[in-house]
């Protein structure tokens, strides 16, 4: 047990070099990766065995669950700068307490969320806009996985406690298993045994169900009992401050998540009115692979968080400084090298969810290579959001996440189809929809960029 706690200690007490940092945060990098694989596995199952409106409806459905998951996000990302700096301060029997506060408040929410959705998740659905053509499989995906809700937050909320606790590649672990569990689950039921659309669209759920027990329900298990990190469940703090602030650190990727998912809405909205199901389709193919792409962003945030709020709780400036620095410069690098593959593989990807369909293909690679371009703005945005969150201030995480998500990304994607289809013609329009991305991450990338240099004297970074 102590060898594990003492290595954790080492990584956040030192001044990491580049590759040392690379290493500390790889494994959940990797964990966020395999974690965003499991819808995008769905997808080209559904897509391939069940046919285009299958996948709409999957795409469609989607956001709800996406809802869903930033509750257990924001549990995690707030209560991770709390345990991390409580621990910092030199407390870490006040750290396992608030740990424990934190399980329980998200078991409890989850229970209520599960609840809520037996009754309302057709009304719900069809407020996303679902069809009568596609809300019966929107239902036979969701009815199957509402029963599971609280361990999808758990898998949320322990992905980012496993970082806290010093078990990076024990959670990366246990996604590499939760996603190999889903992959076969999808190979059986929907490649194997699906004949109709919606078969395939309840063996998808079923398979994820299956990923989302051992993402859930084993790391609640591991820190239920004596393990090898500083981390356990042990008796709570009735504390509804530290609940709060939990909630008010965490709400930038709270509102990240839930934006994302109201962006999701807007934009099978305007897709099914413009194009039909078949720009639906296209979006949820895009959809996937960002969320690849992104989650590698999202893993660094979530892997140097711990470190960050350490350092802060410590006092360690210059430490903070120099993590700082060096993860500016492995976003812009990484940044970079994603959109250079991303453009260079935007045919093969493309055609993962197409099932052969040569207009749905062009239609894809043509949104799909406008889109890749915001990876260039979205890195230093994720982290901005992110590094907020690990410095106590959930204000100024959560004035990002609104202004970058809901205020410029819905403005722009209702604007620029408009200010294309004036000035350029009818047939443009839907450039609009896939240039907006462009412009809304641009403009948030000033905005985060203000925000970092009016703060660095406060924080001293």
């Amino acid at each position: 047990m102590s060898k594990g706690i003492n290595s954790a200690n080492n990584a956040l007490k030192g001044n990491m070099t580049v590759p040392q940092l690379l290493k500390y945060v790889l494994p959940t990098v990797i964990t966020a990766v395999f974690a965003s694989l499991y819808g995008v596995v769905d997808g080209i199952f559904v897509s391939n065995v069940g046919g285009n409106t299958a996948f709409a409806s999957l795409n469609l459905v989607t956001p709800l669950f996406l809802i869903v998951s930033s509750f257990g996000m924001m549990f995690g990302t707030g209560g991770n700068a709390i345990v991390s700096k409580t621990r910092g301060e030199g407390d870490e029997e006040k750290a396992k307490r608030i740990f424990s506060t934190l399980s329980l408040s998200v078991a409890i929410l989850g229970i209520i969320i599960t609840i809520l959705l037996e009754f309302y998740l057709d009304k719900l659905l069809v407020l996303l806009g679902a069809n009568e053509q596609m809300l019966p499989l929107c239902m036979a995906y969701g009815r199957i996985i509402v029963p599971f809700v609280v361990c999808y937050l758990f898998q949320f909320y322990f992905q980012n406690m496993l970082v806290t606790a010093g078990k990076g590649m024990l959670g990366f672990i246990m996604t590499l298993v939760a996603g190999f569990a889903n992959i076969i689950g999808d190979a059986i039921l929907v490649g194997g045994l699906a004949k109709t659309p919606e078969e395939a669209v309840r063996g998808a759920a079923i398979a994820t169900v299956l990923g989302l027990i051992i993402g859930g329900a084993i790391p609640f298990v591991y820190f239920l009992f004596e393990n090898s990190s500083f981390l356990r469940i042990v008796k709570p703090i009735l504390d509804f401050k530290v609940i709060a602030k939990t909630c008010s650190n965490g709400v930038s990727e709270f509102l990240s998540n839930i934006s994302s998912a109201v962006m999701n809405t807007v934009f099978n909205s305007l897709l099914l009115y413009m194009v039909g199901q078949m720009g639906v389709a296209a979006y949820g193919s895009i959809s996937y692979i960002n969320t690849i792409f992104c989650a590698m962003f999202m893993g660094y945030s979530i892997g140097i968080a711990p470190a960050i709020s350490y350092k802060y709780g410590s006092g360690d400036t210059e430490g903070m400084k120099k993590l700082f620095k060096k993860s500016l410069l492995i976003i812009i690098v990484t940044s970079i090298c994603m959109v250079v593959l991303a453009e260079s593989l935007s045919y093969p990807l493309s055609s993962l969810f197409s099932k052969g369909n040569k207009e749905l293909i062009e239609m894809t690679v043509v949104g799909f290579e406008i889109y890749t371009i915001s990876f260039l703005f979205k890195g230093i945005n994720t982290f901005g959001s992110a590094f907020f969150t690990a410095l106590n201030n959930g204000f100024i995480s959560g004035f990002l996440a609104v202004i970058r998500a809901l205020v410029l990304s819905i403005g722009a994607v209702i604007i620029l189809p408009v200010i294309f289809y004036t000035y350029f013609g009818e047939h443009t329009a839907l450039l609009g929809i896939w240039w907006s991305v462009n412009v809304a991450e641009s403009l948030a990338l000033i905005i985060t960029i203000i925000c970092f240099l009016a703060n660095k004297k406060k924080y001293k970074y």
